[in-house]
């Protein structure tokens, strides 16, 4: 038997005071397949029909994180182009809001690790650009990594631009999740990664944050600033949430081997799995039982909190 135990609450939670916006979980198609380029193919799971498109070409679906369900996720910047999602905004600027409102933005991200676009630039997640090279700087926001290391950063804009940059590096080929929060009471811009607060931003706004432009996943609307890597879900809620009601994550076992109902051709044949999760599970909190007999003291493991494969030894001494 498997005992693993999380270092956070698995369940799921969420707050009576947000309201969700848009929620892009990018589970339209299974991995393996390619999203469609229609208008509206990128289907919004709040039910509030805030539906994206796919801007240039056929993006790829892959496999999402293990510790949110393993469902799809989608890989941008495949081609070095203009890979991006678009959700209308101009119009009804859903996705705009005043200095009283406060706002929180999730995701669950892969960057590609060496940097992002392998450079010193920005990675866009999420954001409501309305800069316009050689106009007056008008309201917007963003969410995405900076510099080579992917440091997570908020950035807020009412005319006067207010950041918070993170500390943590985020381009390193393993699954985070990561939020931007507007705190209206507290005239705050916080950031974390992986649930732990990881910078903030004193404000001080007059004006609205936003501008008549669209919405733009993995890529900013000037096609500028491409995310490198996979993201899981997007989703924008109105609220300044606390880490215990962001989309939690749950503990995960998988790629077991031998697989399930197979029969060993040896005793001596080794068997594994992995222990996925973006809260963490500590190797004190793995036990594993074989016919009663605790063999947790034998096990070999490799990774990290967050992604870790167990290795059992030879079964020859336990069967």
């Amino acid at each position: 038997s498997l005992d693993v135990r999380g270092n956070r609450d698995a369940s799921l939670s969420s707050s009576l005071s947000a309201q969700v916006v848009g929620y892009w979980n990018f589970n339209e198609k299974a991995p393996g397949n390619f999203c469609d380029t229609n208008a509206g193919a990128i289907l919004d799971a709040s039910g509030n029909g805030h539906d994206g498109t796919e801007s240039f070409a056929a993006l790829p679906y892959v496999a999402g994180s293990p510790a949110y369900g393993s469902s799809s996720a989608i890989t941008f910047y495949t081609n070095g182009a203009n890979d991006k999602i678009v959700v209308p905004d101009a119009d009804a600027g859903a996705f705009n809001f005043g200095v009283g409102q406060s706002v929180t933005i999730e995701a669950v991200i892969r960057a590609n690790s060496g940097g992002v676009n392998g450079s010193t630039i920005s990675g866009n997640i999420i954001s409501k650009q309305g800069a316009v090279a050689g106009a007056a700087l008008p309201g917007e926001w963003y969410l995405r990594l900076i510099n080579a290391p992917g440091n997570l950063r908020f950035t807020a804009s009412d005319g006067a631009t207010k950041t918070v940059t993170g500390s943590k590096s985020l381009a390193d080929g393993k699954w985070h999740h990561v939020a931007g929060v507007y705190d209206a009471n507290a005239h705050q811009l916080r950031v974390y990664v992986d649930y732990v607060l990881d910078g903030t931003a004193t404000t001080a706004y007059t004006g609205t944050i936003g501008n008549t432009n669209d919405l733009c996943l993995g890529q900013q609307n000037n096609n500028g600033a491409r995310f490198d890597g996979d993201i899981d879900f997007v989703k924008f809620s109105l609220g300044a949430l606390d880490p215990t009601n962001f989309v939690q994550a749950s503990t995960s076992i998988a790629n077991l081997a031998p697989a399930p109902g197979a029969i060993f051709v040896s005793p001596a044949n080794a068997a594994s799995f992995s222990v996925g999760s973006s809260a963490g599970v500590a190797a004190t909190n793995i036990v594993v039982t074989v016919n009663g007999s605790n063999i947790t003291s034998q096990l070999i493991l490799s990774g990290d909190d967050n992604s870790r494969t167990v290795t059992l030894p030879p079964l020859a001494a336990n069967v």
